[in-house]
């Protein structure tokens, strides 16, 4: 049932809710990872046995986010189609949304195939507000928060998974997922956009692990969107440093930036060159012929 396709569960579901769902699994980016789709698992049922299927009403939603996958249960009404969902939020039971600040539960529009896509992406917002606030146990790491937002290129392009505890030490932690603010317009289109590969957005994403509130062990890993990472060769192609010790964030993320932007620049410029070569000799050879 967890490796149901998209159009498998949606055939599953009660036909007055299909729309609502079609338009979560064919349409649903959300966040910084365009790579990855919401997806639904555990698709289930509220009414009886005697009722004609098919009528699923409740399932499990996936949601990509800072580098986790958030499980939220999804809960509709088949008798009575019109209604709202609710919502379970799988482990963050701390995490209660503030009704008023969702305007598409509030004014829910059954009708409207667009409208549980857009409740799901107000509660992740909400959820991201959520997730800051927990930061505040630390003062470290809200510390490296406040510093990102302070600046645009990092702060509305920033998600925050905070308050987990390291298993091992049961320390305070938390991650930081930034997209990278690096053009990506010099690089071929021919090369960047192999029809194989996902066609989402071109993009990179910089996860940065602390381990502990006091920052000691920092883990930084680099995400390229699948497209990118095939032009530049491979994600063995490139190498970002260690995160310095007593470093901080608004140092150590423009240094990333700018490592990828150089590579960027590198390749296409060998690129261009490879093709005026290559046009080159063909003019070479043409000119021979005549």
């Amino acid at each position: 049932m967890n490796n149901m396709s998209p159009e498998v569960a949606l055939h599953r579901i009660s036909p007055e809710l299909r729309p609502l769902l079609c338009s979560v699994v064919r349409n649903g980016r959300v966040g910084l990872d365009s790579t990855n789709c919401l997806r639904v698992t555990d698709l289930k049922t509220g009414c009886t046995s005697l009722t004609p299927g098919p009528c699923c009403d409740r399932f499990k939603l996936h949601i990509p986010y800072a580098g986790e996958t958030l499980k939220w249960d999804i809960i509709f009404n088949a008798r009575y189609p019109e209604l709202p969902p609710d919502f379970i939020f799988g482990e963050d039971a701390e995490f209660l949304p503030e009704p008023a600040e969702l305007p598409h539960l509030v004014h829910w529009d059954a009708g409207n195939p667009e409208c549980l896509l857009q409740l799901v992406k107000e509660l992740i917002q909400q959820y991201h507000h959520y997730q800051c606030q927990r930061l505040r146990e630390s003062s470290r790491l809200l510390f490296e928060y406040d510093s990102l937002l302070e600046d645009p290129n990092y702060g509305r392009n920033m998600e925050i998974y905070a308050g987990r505890k390291n298993s091992w030490t049961g320390e305070f932690s938390a991650r930081f997922l930034l997209k990278l603010p690096v053009d990506f317009s010099n690089i071929p289109v021919y090369l960047l956009k192999d029809t194989a590969l996902d066609p989402g957005e071109d993009v990179a994403l910089l996860s940065v692990s602390f381990e502990d509130a006091e920052a000691t062990q920092v883990f930084p890993k680099l995400y390229l969107s699948p497209s990118i990472e095939h032009a530049l060769g491979g994600s063995s192609a490139l190498h970002i440093p260690a995160f310095p010790s007593g470093g901080c964030l608004i140092d150590y993320v423009p240094q990333v930036c700018q490592l990828l932007t150089n590579k960027v620049k590198v390749f296409a410029l060998t690129q261009f060159t490879s093709s005026a070569l290559r046009c080159s000799l063909c003019v070479c050879i043409i000119l021979g012929y005549l």
